[in-house]
């Protein structure tokens, strides 16, 4: 059902015991994609980007993070990490959709 919501509707809402959790345009979902990194030390590898003007970062876990609104710029954040000593593990572009949406939203409302 949510592949199909993607084509027909250019805004969603998602509704749970009659509470509106979340409202967005799917333009903003796509929008969101972010570029995951994974390092032996996140805390160094983000100390390492905020000084070279990459923010927007978000903290998974000790090893992991997320950067959004810089997908462009993946080389040459793996390049800041594996210079500064970071220990890049990994790093993925990860595309945004409406499942992934959903899943984000249901997760964060404990649903």
């Amino acid at each position: 059902i949510l592949s199909e919501l993607d084509k027909l509707a250019d805004t969603i809402g998602i509704i749970h015991n009659g509470k509106l959790l979340s409202e967005t345009s799917i333009d903003e979902i796509e929008n969101s994609s972010c570029i995951e990194i994974e390092a032996v030390d996140a805390n160094l590898a983000q100390k390492v980007l905020c000084k070279n003007k990459i923010q927007n970062i978000d903290m998974i876990d000790d090893k992991t993070f997320r950067i959004y609104g810089c997908n462009d710029d993946i080389v040459k954040i793996n390049e800041y990490i594996v210079t500064s000593g970071g220990g890049l593990i990994q790093s993925k572009l990860v595309k945004s959709g409406l499942e992934s949406y959903y899943m984000d939203v249901i997760s964060t409302h404990g649903v």
